[in-house]
């Protein structure tokens, strides 16, 4: 099939690329940076941690901004334009190319979350035991953690301890995934119409945005303006609790905007902005 034939010659373009060596870096350096607490917890107590690293990285805002900020820069460079366009406007159609790009913004997603879960792990060992609960150590550490500020962090705390790991860490796998695409889509339309980093630049500074405001919601409660933006919807402290936005409703609207993006990628190609024929490499 023509566009996994596509898809695979991204993968293969993407992953020769110096910026996934970069990411995967960072990533090993902020996940070893934050498992120093939990690893001190773990000697101090004499006991092992619980697989779900992931979850715990992931309720912290400086862990949401440091992973969403890796995740955009892997796919920065959306439309994935390598130079070879030319020679497959005669064998493909646009419609076919686009369909190509929005599998290859998934499958970087979905690849890169679970390179996030097994990097998370590795970087506590020895000190990591196989269990389906949470664990003492993760428990103790969320419920001194920074959500537990509130009164609000304190009940979507409990919400989230009370729920299994396997499943909140599956919601947590979906709902990155669709931010992925949600981050690729847009920063691919953008970057396709201006045909420069314009997309990149904008949405790096959205997903930057949503740390600050965090920052500032400690001092300036505004619980209505930190649910604007989607990356917001990311702590999983939110999934089960009475604040923020629920799971469903973050996937829902998440997958409602991936759809709207994809159908402005298709009326654009029809005013030939991505015409491969026409030399869509051009800067």
């Amino acid at each position: 099939m023509k566009i996994i034939q596509l898809l695979k010659q991204d993968l293969h373009c993407v992953f020769r690329s110096p910026k996934v060596m970069i990411v995967l870096l960072l990533t090993v350096f902020f996940l070893m940076d934050f498992s120093r607490d939990l690893r001190g917890m773990c000697e101090l107590y004499q006991t092992g941690v619980s697989p779900y690293i992931y979850i715990v990285y992931l309720t912290t805002w400086r862990g949401r901004l440091f992973i969403t900020l890796l995740m955009l820069i892997l796919v920065s460079d959306a439309p994935f334009y390598n130079g070879s366009e030319i020679f497959l406007a005669v064998r493909v159609s646009k419609y076919q190319w686009l369909a190509g790009k929005f599998l290859l913004i998934a499958a970087l997603s979905a690849i890169y979350q679970i390179v996030l879960m097994i990097i998370s792990v590795l970087v506590f060992l020895p000190y990591v035991g196989i269990s389906s609960q949470w664990g003492d150590i993760i428990e103790m550490y969320l419920e001194q953690g920074e959500n537990m500020i509130t009164a609000d962090g304190i009940a979507n705390m409990g919400n989230l301890l009370e729920n299994s790991p396997v499943k909140v860490m599956f919601m947590q796998f979906i709902l990155m995934v669709l931010f992925g695409i949600l981050v690729g889509m847009c920063i691919l339309i953008l970057n396709g119409i201006f045909r420069n980093s314009v997309g990149t630049v904008l949405l790096g500074i959205i997903v930057s945005a949503d740390a600050y405001m965090t920052d500032l919601n400690f001092y300036i409660p505004m619980p209505e303006l930190m649910t604007i933006l989607p990356s917001s919807w990311l702590n999983p402290c939110d999934f089960f609790g009475t604040s923020g936005m629920s799971f469903g409703k973050s996937c829902l609207y998440m997958t409602i905007m991936i759809v709207l993006l994809i159908l402005v990628s298709i009326a654009v190609t029809k005013k030939n902005y991505l015409s491969v024929a026409e030399g869509g490499s051009k800067k």
